[in-house]
């Protein structure tokens, strides 16, 4: 997520991630410990009192972006992410087809990041293209056992035993 917002000079890097101690954004890879020289989440998130938003403006336009190209209508979905877009600062996406899709569903994950709808967005169409954990072969469909369950049910199978997919669900992105 870092490397996407750096790259895209998204302006919430800052609002989603704290700066680390030399004063850098910087992610880590996924599956790696964080050995102090990649950013944490930022105060204002990690706060106790933070208000996760459920529903808002922005996530509502890029639903109706994803709908409106899902049904042919690319020009509304353009206005639609484009408002967005422009909500948080950045300039409009010019891009049609493929280019489009995965500029609405790349918005619609940094919108959504820490909210459940990201994972199941990323499910449902495979976008943005992500890159498994190092020792991971493939992005789990589903959620695993957490360790609270590990350390306290005994009939749950050892994390290297756990379903990568459900099994009403078993096309896994690519």
């Amino acid at each position: 997520m870092i490397d996407t917002l750096k790259n895209r000079s998204d302006p919430r890097l800052a609002q989603y991630y704290a700066p680390n101690g030399t004063g850098q954004f910087i992610g880590s890879k996924p599956g790696e410990n964080n050995d102090g020289t990649a950013s944490d989440l930022s105060d204002t998130r990690l706060d106790p009192g933070f208000r996760q938003p459920l529903a808002t403006w922005r996530e509502n336009q890029l639903i109706i972006a994803e709908a409106a190209f899902r049904t042919g209508s690319e020009p509304t979905a353009l206005t639609a992410l484009n408002a967005v877009r422009g909500d948080v600062g950045l300039t409009p996406f010019v891009g049609t087809g493929a280019a489009l899709i995965a500029e609405i569903m790349t918005q619609k994950w940094i919108e959504d990041f820490q909210k459940i709808e990201s994972f199941q967005d990323y499910n449902r169409t495979c976008l943005p293209r992500l890159t498994p954990a190092l020792s991971a072969t493939a992005i789990p469909g589903r959620y695993l056992y957490p360790i609270n369950e590990r350390n306290s049910n005994p009939n749950i199978p050892a994390p290297s035993q756990q379903p990568v997919r459900n099994q009403n669900d078993p096309n896994a992105c690519p």
